[in-house]
Order: C-alpha cells, then sequence, then structure tokens
C-alpha cells in the first residue's frame, strides 16, 4: 500500500508543469474551530497566481446557435481539400482548408485558419422565404477588425449573384481578441455562402469560427447594403465557383466495372 501511494504522489506531480507544484492546505492553529462560512474572501489564504484555467468545450461546436444554416459554422468537420463546409481558394487553385484546435479557438474545439492569398468559401442553406441573420467572428494577428473581409454571394449562379459586405460590429476586436461580423441579409432563392479575404501580411494569419445564417424576423442586426466589388474580386469569385461547379460531386461515386 505505501508503495501504491507513493506512485501515486509521484505521478500527480508529474502531471503538473514545470512551474507548478502541489501546494499542501495551510495547517489550523491548534485552539482553532470549524473554518467560518462567513470569513470574507480577502482573508482566505492566497492560492498564488492563476497557472491553468479549465474549459467545458462542445466537439459539435456552438449548438446554441438552433437551426444554424451553415454547413459548418464551427470548422469542426472541414478539412483538407474535401467537399465539406468549407472550401478554400489560392489565387490559382484549390487547396486544403487548414485548422486550430484547442482553447485558441472561440467555439468547439477547432477553428479554421485564413492566411494571405486564400480564400474561406463558407456553404449555407437559405432560409424559406425569410431573411437571413448573419454572425461571424475572427481573431486577426492586430487589432484591427478591418483585416478581415465577409461578402455574402450566391454560390448557385456564376453569372449573376448578390454581393455584399457583412461589416465588423467594432473597429476593434473585444478584449478576447475576437472579432465580430453581424448584419441581416436579405431573402435568397439560390444557395448562400460566404467568402472569406483577409488583408494581412504574408506569414500571418487569422482564425475563424462561430458562423451562422439564421433565419430572421427582421430584428438584431442593420441590413445588408449591396456592395460593388472591385474587378480583381469580381473576377476572383467568379472563377471559384465556377470551379466548384465543374469539380462537384453529385452521387455515388461510380463503381469500377470488371
Amino acid at each position: 500500500m505505501r508503495r501504491l501511494a507513493a506512485i501515486g504522489i509521484a505521478l500527480s506531480f508529474a502531471a503538473c508543469g514545470q512551474d507548478e507544484a502541489l501546494r499542501a492546505p495551510a495547517a489550523a492553529a491548534p485552539d482553532a474551530g470549524a473554518p467560518d462560512a462567513d470569513t470574507p474572501d480577502a482573508e482566505q489564504p492566497d492560492a498564488g497566481p492563476t497557472i491553468r484555467t479549465v474549459e467545458v468545450r462542445n466537439p459539435f461546436g456552438n449548438t446554441a446557435a438552433e437551426n444554424n444554416l451553415m454547413v459548418d459554422g464551427d470548422f469542426e468537420w472541414s478539412s483538407g481539400s474535401g467537399q465539406h463546409g468549407w472550401r478554400a481558394t489560392s489565387t490559382t487553385a484549390e487547396v486544403g482548408v487548414s485548422r486550430e484546435f484547442g482553447g485558441l479557438c472561440r467555439s468547439g474545439v477547432s477553428c479554421g485558419i485564413l492566411e494571405n492569398g486564400v480564400a474561406l468559401i463558407g456553404l449555407a442553406t437559405a432560409p424559406r422565404k425569410k431573411k437571413m441573420l448573419i454572425t461571424a467572428y475572427a481573431k486577426p494577428p492586430e487589432p484591427d477588425c478591418g483585416l478581415v473581409s465577409i461578402q455574402l454571394i450566391s454560390c448557385t449562379s456564376i453569372t449573376v449573384f448578390t454581393l455584399a459586405t457583412v461589416p465588423a460590429t467594432q473597429n476593434a476586436p473585444a478584449e478576447s481578441g475576437w472579432c465580430q461580423y453581424r448584419a441581416l441579409g436579405p431573402e435568397m432563392n439560390e444557395q448562400p455562402c460566404l467568402y472569406v479575404t483577409t488583408f494581412t501580411q504574408v506569414g500571418e494569419r487569422v482564425l475563424m469560427d462561430d458562423v451562422s445564417i439564421l433565419a430572421a424576423d427582421g430584428t438584431g442586426a442593420s441590413p445588408l447594403a449591396p456592395t460593388v466589388p472591385s474587378a480583381e474580386l469580381h473576377a476572383r469569385i467568379v472563377r471559384d465557383v465556377r470551379w466548384m461547379h465543374e469539380h462537384q460531386l453529385f452521387g455515388r461515386p461510380e463503381r469500377p466495372r470488371d
């Protein structure tokens, strides 16, 4: 039993980091009675600086956003170059969707990575005869929410489509470093998509997470105003949507014949 107890203590110490140590509770004075429940917090012994915090994360992302019409708003299922809820393109071709994991993300256990020269395309479904409440979060490398551009486009047509910018609610991110982008989108009879780009420097990255499109009742956000994109951005969106159309797989793959 003594050996087992010693092993347990050793494992407890091994679980701590190099700058952490188990601290025994302060011994009470011999004549001290039971702890007083009314003792102010200021009189309680100091536990020392915070070294580690524990969070509870849902591996399915932000499930509080019920009826989210984004295929994969939390980047939990999109990775690589598969045909998932998010697609990524460079200036020349489709590339794999990169992700970050763990506490750096805003919701769930994974989030998307957006880099200079790469565009993320998030697929969604339009609510029937209702406007869309669009919300997204990005964490830029600098405190400037203008480093990320989010466009609402149609992924159904490659010649005629709605294009509007989803603005940031503030110029600077919150204390957590995350910027919120929010707007009320119009009714759409075509498949809505979000086209996300960044103006960061080469080598810097933006985290994207907790993206939702919900059926809206017309309140809670400013309506989107149609915007005219630059010729370069317009040409790139048309090229990327055409690429997805030409390489989209429908139905089950054909089985090889003998």
